[in-house]
């Protein structure tokens, strides 16, 4: 239970840290290009942004299919 507790805990501050990063661009456009080059290296971030593209897309999909019927 505790590794469970623990990863939800640390996707938490991942995408927290995902918001803070995107809310930093925006008042600094240059030192988040820097900060996303520098999250791309690291495959945790990259990993959560695939999750949620792909969560995202697969939603919208269903969505549309069960709106068309």
């Amino acid at each position: 239970m505790s590794d469970q507790r623990r990863w939800t805990s640390d996707a938490r501050e991942t995408v927290v840290s995902a918001i803070g990063g995107v809310a930093g661009a925006v008042a600094d456009p240059r030192e988040g290009l820097r900060r996303l080059a520098a999250s791309l290296l690291s495959p945790k971030p990259l990993a959560v942004g695939a999750g949620l593209a792909l969560a995202y897309v697969l939603g919208w999909r269903c969505g549309r299919r069960t709106a068309s019927r």
